[in-house]
């Protein structure tokens, strides 16, 4: 992939605030599909925010991980955990709204 074809977006609060500003961006900027790439125990909910976020927008969503061996450290195993206490408080949300 072409460099000037990248867009990188990072909001350090929140998932749901980087699904919503690149939203914004690609609107602005007509793009028409996206690859979300985020560390591999964040896939899952990054997809399902992203998913949320864009609904209806006509935009193509690809959710792809950083890396391919997460779980074969400590951290990766704690992450992992937190990531889907994370999920369910995001699934509860969803049916909340």
């Amino acid at each position: 992939m072409p460099r000037e074809k990248i867009l990188l977006v990072v909001n350090p609060r929140s998932t749901h605030g980087d699904a919503l500003l690149s939203k914004k961006l690609c609107e602005k900027n007509n793009i028409r599909s996206l690859i979300v790439v985020s560390e591999p125990y964040h896939t899952r909910r990054a997809h399902y925010t992203f998913k949320r976020v864009y609904r209806g927008s006509g935009i193509k969503l690809t959710t792809y991980p950083a890396q391919a061996s997460w779980w074969r450290t400590e951290e990766g195993i704690d992450v992992t955990y937190s990531e889907y206490v994370k999920l369910l408080y995001y699934l509860f949300l969803g049916r909340l709204v």
